[in-house]
């Protein structure tokens, strides 16, 4: 059986999460039992060692390393805005950054867009990705054809992209 954190709560079912660090962390209601957790465990040890494996190619990026969240925010604005200069399509009411735990940006109906700040931390090419498809979403704001269609006019090797893109995660 894999080791484990417990962090009980009043909550009323057992959840299982496994981290990109590979912690994992098992949330239980107060009154369950530790040889009930223990044997919830144990039904997804199969499941934990899929994820275990999946998560062994990964790219943890930290708050930390290697610039603060500040100086991080402001490398991500300073990419936005350098982007923004060649973009010619419709631009957005306002971009945001903000740190994010698992999402690397958003784009609401009002036309703002929120980037991660971690954003600015990735390879040009997945940050690349990462704007247009939250700029693409100005247009479509759903993830119908139309939308990859428009993501695929500016980005043609977008699935590559995001395949690379998958491979990094947050730990904040």
């Amino acid at each position: 059986m894999p080791d484990y954190v417990i962090q009980r709560s009043k909550r009323r079912s057992i959840s299982l999460t496994v981290r990109p660090d590979g912690m994992v962390i098992v949330k239980a209601p107060l009154n369950v039992p530790v040889r009930t957790i223990d044997g919830f465990v144990e039904s997804k040890k199969n499941w934990i060692s899929s994820v275990l494996e999946r998560n062994a190619d990964r790219i943890v990026l930290k708050e930390s390393v290697p610039y603060s969240l500040a100086e991080l925010s402001e490398k991500t604005k300073s990419r936005i805005d350098d982007f923004m200069l060649n973009y010619p399509g419709k631009m957005p009411n306002a971009i945001k950054v903000r740190p994010r735990k698992s999402v690397w940006g958003t784009c609401n109906s009002k036309g703002t867009i929120s980037i991660n700040s971690f954003a600015g931390a990735l390879p040009d090419e997945l940050f690349e990705y990462i704007m247009i498809h939250e700029l693409s979403h100005l247009e479509v704001l759903n993830h119908n054809k139309y939308f990859w269609n428009l993501v695929s006019y500016y980005l043609p090797d977008w699935k590559e992209r995001r395949t690379k893109l998958r491979r990094y995660s947050i730990d904040i």
